[in-house]
This record gives structure tokens, C-alpha cells and sequence, in this order.
């Protein structure tokens, strides 16, 4: 296969360096368990809104043995 166009490498690819990507992953990782504790927290908070908000219009009403439900 003969590529269609050859030319100067972009400036992305010339300014890329392995070492400080590496370490940025590294980071991002170390990172990310912090970042899943405080999506579920702010998960746990909008379920505890919804029921809520859902409990204060629902009419508690006692039932008995013989009620037609």
C-alpha cells in the first residue's frame, strides 16, 4: 500500500514525550478512585432526594384483613 500524502510530522507527535505521558496516566489513575467515591456519594444523595420527594406525596392509608384492595 503507497501512503497518499507524506509530509512533516504534526506538532503533537514532535512534542510528545513517554516518560510525562506515563506519569500523567499514573496520576489519572490514582485519581480516578477519588473520582468514583464522589460520583457515588452525589448518587446516594439524589436517590435519597428522589425518595423523598416521592414519600411526601404518597397518603398513608391502614388496611384491614377484609379491605378490597
Amino acid at each position: 500500500m503507497i501512503p497518499v500524502e507524506v509530509g512533516e510530522p504534526t506538532i503533537q507527535r514532535q512534542l510528545f514525550d513517554l516518560a510525562l505521558n506515563q506519569e500523567s496516566l499514573s496520576v489519572g489513575l490514582d485519581l480516578l478512585n477519588e473520582i468514583r467515591d464522589k460520583r457515588k456519594i452525589r448518587e446516594v444523595k439524589c436517590k435519597l432526594q428522589a425518595v423523598r420527594r416521592y414519600n411526601t406525596k404518597v397518603q398513608p392509608r391502614s388496611l384491614q384483613k377484609e379491605d378490597l384492595v
